[in-house]
């Protein structure tokens, strides 16, 4: 079972990342931050130091793009 984890959760990740960042939802990007980190659910037990630092790589992708809509890097409005 944890095989299975290991091999299949890191990737589907990723498969999520890739879809929610093609379809501009960047804020939701982000919230698949929160649950590999979440330790409830401990998913970040299954990435290696690669794959961690390959998902954070995507994730400043889109913190980026959240900043290129005038938005702070997790989504929410600026407040000046």
């Amino acid at each position: 079972m944890i095989l299975l984890r290991k091999l299949c959760l890191p990737m589907m990740c990723f498969l999520l990342h890739t879809v929610l960042h093609s379809t501009g939802q960047y804020q939701e990007c982000l919230r698949l931050a929160d649950m590999v980190a979440s330790e409830r659910h401990k998913l970040y037990t299954v990435f290696s130091k690669e794959e961690l630092r390959k998902l954070l790589q995507k994730l400043r992708e889109s913190s980026l793009m959240l900043l290129d809509q005038d938005l702070d890097p997790l989504g929410y409005e600026i407040q000046l």
